[in-house]
């Protein structure tokens, strides 16, 4: 009896443990993605913000015929 409760409490320390990873590389992730839209100019929580409007749109369309015939510079090779 004593034996299985160890190992119940065994388990249950590594799920725990399991979570406290999770959560800490979640932190991670989110310190990082932020630091690089902060680098790239972008407010995250505004960009979440206009996510979310889009979503409730319906989505965002564009309509590549009416972009046919505008010219765009590029560069080309000699």
């Amino acid at each position: 009896m004593e034996n299985n409760r160890e190992k119940l409490r065994q388990k249950l320390r590594a799920k725990i443990g399991e979570g406290r990873i999770a959560r800490s590389s979640k932190q991670s992730k989110e310190k990082v993605l932020k630091s690089t839209l902060k680098k790239m100019g972008l407010d995250k929580d505004k960009l979440k913000a206009d996510i979310a409007a889009l979503k409730k749109q319906g989505g965002l369309t564009i309509d590549l015929a009416s972009l046919h015939g505008q010219s765009y510079p590029c560069e080309t090779g000699p």
